[in-house]
């Protein structure tokens, strides 16, 4: 992996932390970045977050703020 993409996935792991707390079960990667076959010129970084109940309104937007922020900065 990277280490630009693997300093971003923390980055937001933490982020998921912060905002799901207790809820967050975990953060798993999928995809190119996975299977180890990831190209940093075509590939995009695929991943599930877990949670144990349903998300409010609030943290989806902030969910969604968090990506979007990384997304900006790639």
């Amino acid at each position: 992996m990277p280490s630009e993409i693997g300093n971003l996935l923390s980055w937001l792991v933490r982020e998921f932390r912060g905002i799901l707390k207790a809820n967050l079960v975990g953060v798993y990667l999928h995809g190119s970045l996975a299977m180890g076959c990831f190209n940093p010129k075509l590939s995009d970084v695929d991943f599930i977050v877990v949670v144990e109940r349903k998300l409010s309104v609030d943290e989806k937007k902030e969910i969604v703020r968090k990506i979007l922020k990384i997304s900006e900065s790639v």
